[in-house]
């Protein structure tokens, strides 16, 4: 698999990729709801961030994802890394490994500004 035209971004979900963010959703677990671009939107809102993968030759295509919630207690910060799939078409290429340390790297900034 050529994977050199796949792209990562950040908090660019729109509702048009809605469709493919669950089917994503599915292959990560097959009992998963059905997930409307209004909750995607909430996660981003209250400070969290998705990172997306896209298939730049298959016209943006969202082919994987991975979510950082951040969290901040009283004397200390952290961030969950959450629900990194990618898609079935795309596996063995270490894109999953590249979400994480992607998300890796975000919270250290994330987590800095909130004081952790």
């Amino acid at each position: 698999m050529d994977i050199s035209s796949i792209e990562a971004c950040e908090n660019d979900i729109t509702e048009r990729d809605i469709p493919a963010f669950n089917v994503l959703l599915k292959q990560l677990n097959a009992n998963a709801p059905v997930v409307e671009f209004e909750a995607v939107n909430r996660v981003v809102q209250k400070g969290g961030v998705i990172l997306t993968l896209r298939d730049a030759s298959r016209g943006g295509t969202l082919i994987g994802m991975g979510t950082l919630l951040p969290i901040l207690k009283y004397y200390y910060s952290y961030g969950n890394i959450e629900d990194v799939v990618v898609d079935e078409l795309y596996r063995r290429c270490h894109l999953g490994r590249s979400i994480v340390v992607g998300l890796i790297l975000k919270s250290q900034g994330l987590i800095k500004n909130m004081g952790g």
